[in-house]
């Protein structure tokens, strides 16, 4: 008793057409992803001699020196820097909308020397939201380099006049500027 072989011949059959049709495919595509590796490789080494040309470029070229001073806060001696930074905080505040309160020396921090490189400053003003978020942006953002190392604000009663949106606030904030060392 032997299995009929009908089927089992039929299936060798299949196999024997289907084999080099799928190796032939199978082929195409190694073909295909070779040559994209071909493209790949031959744009990144555009790459590289483009960045490479820039880079001879850029040690060709003279070396430019640039001016750090304008992120000191100025004056010759700390009490002149403080003086300094009170006269940018007061026009700051007072370019926001603010009214200046009181400006105060702050003292360092106990974990830095107190003839540090910066001079510290607290000031309390009133401002609203608005006149607020625009001072910080302008200190953070503008030169002198210009800290804000604490920030306290409280809002007002107006009773029920004020703007909900935007509410009158009492801030006190220490600001800290760096001052250029006295050469020894």
């Amino acid at each position: 008793m032997t299995a009929p072989r009908g089927p089992l011949r039929f299936a060798a059959l299949c196999l024997a057409l289907a084999t080099p049709p799928a190796l032939a495919a199978l082929a195409a595509l190694n073909l295909l992803a070779a040559r994209d590796l071909d493209d790949l490789a031959a744009r990144q080494e555009a790459t590289v001699a483009s960045l490479e040309r820039r880079v001879s470029e850029a040690e060709s070229r003279p070396a430019v020196q640039r001016d750090g001073s304008a992120i000191y806060v100025p004056g010759a001696t700390a009490e002149l820097a403080k003086a300094s930074l009170r006269r940018l905080l007061t026009d700051a505040v007072a370019a926001s909308g603010g009214s200046v309160i009181e400006t105060l020396d702050a003292p360092a921090p106990e974990a830095e020397d107190a003839g540090g490189e910066r001079v510290r400053l607290r000031v309390a003003f009133d401002a609203d939201n608005a006149g607020l978020l625009a001072l910080m942006h302008g200190l953070e953002t503008g030169l002198p380099l210009i800290a804000i190392e604490r920030l306290e604000i409280r809002r007002l009663e107006a009773g029920g006049d004020g703007d909900p949106e935007n509410p009158a606030l009492r801030v006190g904030l220490v600001a800290a500027g760096p001052v250029r060392s006295a050469a020894p």
